[in-house]
This record gives C-alpha cells, structure tokens and sequence, in this order.
C-alpha cells in the first residue's frame, strides 16, 4: 500500500516550460571568422531552460571547447550575464524575458575575442511541441545547422599552438 505523505512542503522539481523557443541563432563575428562565413544553427528550447543553459547549447553547437570565457546575452537593451556560476544565473530562464516572435536578441562567446551571434525567435508558443511530432525538448537542443566553423582559437591542426610567426 502506498504511503501518504503528511506534512511539509510538497517535493518541487524543475518548473514546467511556460512556452517553447524556435530560436536561429547566427554566428556574425569573431576573432578567426573569416569574412563572408555566417553559420548558424537552429533550436528547440523550453522557456523553462536557464540563459546559461542556452549559451552552453550555442557554444557546443559551434564547436568550441574552452569554455573558461565570460559569456553574455543582450535582451531588449540588457546586457545578462551567462555563466553558469554567477549568482542567480539559474533563475534567468528565456520564459523570464518576455521575448516574442521576430524578436532579436544578441549572444557574445569570450568577451575579449568577441564572438557575437544573433539570435531571432522564429517561433515561441506552449503548443510548439504539436509542430515537432510532440517532441518536447528537456534542454536547448539544436535541429537544423548551416556552415562549418573556425576554431576558437584559429588553429589548423593538432600541432598548431596558436602563435603567430613574424
């Protein structure tokens, strides 16, 4: 027989997505980008996701590696911090923000390297899943991508430690 429970707060877990995110997000700059090259990537994003919990999904989908860089999201004139340790960063969900189709938004990978992407709200509704087979995505995940990417650091081989010759 199942036992009941008595007193105290009911056990919470992690807060149901109030919509879903069909985010394109677009490399447009970068220390070793080369000119001309825009790839990019589309996801699938619960509006429960925390911003770092996007720019992780960003950055691997990109294929960097290092991720000891600060990190930062500029929403509707705000510029939020993206790291996973700051203080409250898990708070900070895209659901918090309010943001509506056609909507853009800007990311930047590595402060000093500036690697800047835009990222456009294709679509955002709580009913998102019902385009997706009803697939509902437990993380930012990405579905679509175009273009190949440079290294972070512009090496070319395993062999290539990043210095410049003169």
């Amino acid at each position: 027989m199942p036992t009941k429970r008595t007193g105290g707060p009911a056990p919470r877990g992690p807060k149901p997505p109030l919509r879903f995110y069909e985010l394109e997000v677009q490399m447009v700059s970068g220390a070793h980008l080369p000119e001309g090259w825009a790839p990019g990537r589309v996801f699938a994003v619960p509006g429960s996701s925390a911003l770092w919990e996007l720019a992780q999904a960003i950055d691997i989908s990109f294929g960097r590696w290092d991720f000891s860089h600060e990190r930062e999201f500029t929403v509707k004139g705000k510029d939020l911090n993206a790291g996973p340790f700051e203080r409250g960063a898990d708070r900070l969900t895209l659901d918090s923000l309010d943001l509506v189709v056609e909507e853009v938004f800007t990311y930047v990978f590595d402060l000093g390297d500036v690697w800047e992407h835009t990222c456009l709200v294709r679509n955002a509704a709580a009913d998102l899943p019902g385009q997706w087979d009803s697939w509902k995505p437990a993380m930012p995940t990405p579905v679509f991508g175009w273009g190949s990417m440079p290294d972070q650091y512009g090496r070319e081989s395993m062999s290539d430690d990043g210095s410049v010759e003169e």
